[in-house]
């Protein structure tokens, strides 16, 4: 067998190392994660539903049907008691200060006699915080009512309108959803057409703790 010199021996390890660098840095067809904060608004829209509830834990601790940050309707307010069916449906927004529309919802696991109370306002009645950005010019308050703790709506296409001559086509408009004084998601609902925004329903694809009111602000910007 033949026996390599010292310096042939140094230049066989070298130009390994050389092509062993090369195989480590060469591209593959596999994509690069990126983390989120990072991607794209395309990106990020694909990744997550456009509307995303978080919850505080204590919410989740709540007896069925009790009313835990409830709002008590007065002449500031219009009030609706719905029920929820198990099939999905949708909702009515109180009328008030010329405010209305409808939110829609899919299939859940709300069993027989599970309702929503609905309060709309024009003033801040339940003390929720004011919007990062932007001025809140309407509200709607809901509280779940269910003999289980928390209602599961399945993910879909449900949609939901706010329509008002007070809405500003020139304007973006932003949803917030607060419950036990914290924000636990945000929307951008964009620029009204004929006095109307229309967007995907918060409800899509949430699990929604029962006797805990939600308020959703509406923001003007």
């Amino acid at each position: 067998m033949r026996t390599l010199s010292p310096v042939a021996f140094i230049s066989l390890l070298g130009g390994l190392a050389f092509f062993a660098g090369c195989s480590a840095n060469a591209p593959t067809n596999a994509p690069i994660p990126q983390p989120l904060g990072q991607q794209s608004v395309a990106q990020h829209a694909v990744a997550q539903a456009p509307f995303e509830l978080h919850f505080p834990a204590a919410a989740f601790g709540a007896h069925p049907g009790a009313d835990l940050g409830g709002v008590i309707p007065d002449a500031n307010s219009r009030k609706l008691v719905e029920s929820i069916s198990s099939a999905g449906g949708t909702l009515k927004v109180p009328p008030f200060a010329k405010f209305g529309g409808s939110i829609g919802y899919t299939s859940n696991n709300a069993p027989s006699g599970t309702t929503i109370t609905l309060i709309s306002s024009v003033q801040n009645l339940a003390h929720v915080p004011n919007p990062p950005s932007g001025t809140a010019i309407f509200y709607i308050q809901a509280t779940l009512s269910s003999s289980q703790f928390t209602i599961v709506f399945n993910s879909g296409n449900a949609s939901a309108t706010i329509a008002s001559k007070k809405l500003v086509a020139a304007k973006t408009y932003t949803v917030y959803a607060y419950a036990l004084g914290q924000l636990v998601g945000q929307f951008n609902a964009g620029h009204p057409k004929n006095g109307k925004l229309h967007f995907t329903s918060p409800i899509n694809g949430q699990t929604i703790p029962t006797g805990v009111t939600v308020t959703v602000q509406l923001a003007q910007n």
